[in-house]
């Protein structure tokens, strides 16, 4: 979403990925529709548009190139970048953010956080521009459930008073 003076584009985009119907859903007389960035619930005949939709027949890969790279090539030039996950329990939010575990090598069944950090790293090593560059690189992996704040990393939790806001809500403190 930068263009190359570093001009932010656009703030948000909002890609939804479709995961394949389990169980009681196959049953289900519903359907969606997907067109292009668009979705058509069919029972109810509802229409929603989006940046862009991932239909299930995608690979983690292809689900990475439409939405990560401009993540990661913005946060080489300065900018914070933000990956968020939003979907009830089972809807596949830990499949397309993380996959499967395959020993910290990239395979078809990584996800999206993985695939980012070695797009990342990759662009530093292979990039010209950059080799004169110092890099200083942070991540965070946060959740939250239930109202509460968990660091899924560093493993403090918004309960903690090390990282209690004296009852004023949650925040996160910069390392």
């Amino acid at each position: 979403p930068f263009n190359d003076k570093g001009s932010n584009k656009e703030n948000i985009k909002v890609i939804i990925r479709v995961r394949p119907r389990l169980g009681k859903e196959l049953d289900s007389k519903s359907s969606l529709k997907i067109e292009n960035k668009s979705i058509t619930v069919t029972n109810c005949n509802k229409y929603f548009t989006f940046d862009d939709v991932i239909g299930e027949e995608k690979s983690q890969e292809e689900f990475f190139r439409s939405t990560a790279p401009e993540i990661a090539e913005a946060a080489l030039n300065g900018y914070n970048g933000t990956i968020f996950v939003y979907g009830q329990t089972g809807a596949g939010k830990t499949h397309s953010l993380i996959g499967k575990n395959t020993n910290g090598k990239i395979t078809e069944q990584s996800g999206i956080l993985p695939r980012s950090i070695d797009y990342l790293f990759w662009m530093i090593k292979n990039n010209p521009e950059y080799k004169t560059h110092l890099f200083n690189i942070k991540c965070s992996f946060l959740e939250i459930y239930n109202e509460n704040l968990y660091d899924l990393i560093g493993g403090v939790n918004s309960n903690s008073s090390d990282n209690s806001n004296h009852g004023r809500g949650l925040f996160i403190r910069d390392q």
